[in-house]
């Protein structure tokens, strides 16, 4: 094997040093060496671990007037989801009511969907309460659009959804591995 230099303007051949004669045999074996990466004999079941987060939005902003269903302003990713994967969406809410006792609800929805929801009866109208909620589940491969609606389900007052810098209101959708 030989490789090509350029010497005073014309391309010449030279033998390659012998520290790479053997390179297409080392090249070789390291990859059948690689096969076994930290002890995982089949590498291929890397594929199954979590990828991790696939979308993120948070609001800073409070929204407030809410007496029927509304997309919560900037609550909403679209993600890319590969097949035969498990993702989970999350999300955190701060909401309170300008009357006490009003119940609240909050969901998360694929489009018109609601995947998931949440009530939180006898809010106050002076602290705001805290709902989290998060649901699993195996979409079919391609883009998805994920959203969190929120609405006053009972009694008479105004739903306001808070946040703040050090409070933010979110959706995190994120993929918790193969199915």
């Amino acid at each position: 094997m030989a490789s090509l230099n350029v010497i005073g303007g014309e391309i010449r051949s030279q033998p390659l040093n012998e520290n790479f004669q053997n390179i297409n045999t080392e090249l070789t074996a390291h990859e059948a060496a690689t096969t076994n990466v930290h002890g995982i004999a089949d590498t291929s079941l890397l594929s199954r671990l979590p990828l991790g987060t696939l979308g993120y939005a948070q609001v800073t902003a409070d929204q407030t007037g809410i007496t029927t269903e509304v997309d919560l302003t900037g609550l909403s990713v679209t993600v890319n989801v590969a097949d035969g994967r498990r993702i989970k969406i999350s999300t955190q809410l701060y909401p309170y009511s300008t009357v006490d006792n009003d119940t609240v609800l909050a969901a998360i929805k694929e489009g018109t969907t609601t995947l998931c929801s949440t009530e939180y009866p006898k809010l106050s109208n002076a602290n705001a309460a805290t709902l989290s909620f998060s649901i699993v589940i195996t979409p079919t491969a391609g883009t998805h659009t994920y959203k969190i609606t929120g609405q006053r389900s009972a009694g008479t007052g105004s739903i306001t959804f808070l946040a703040a810098t050090v409070r933010p209101a979110f959706i995190l959708v994120e993929d918790i591995g193969a199915v």
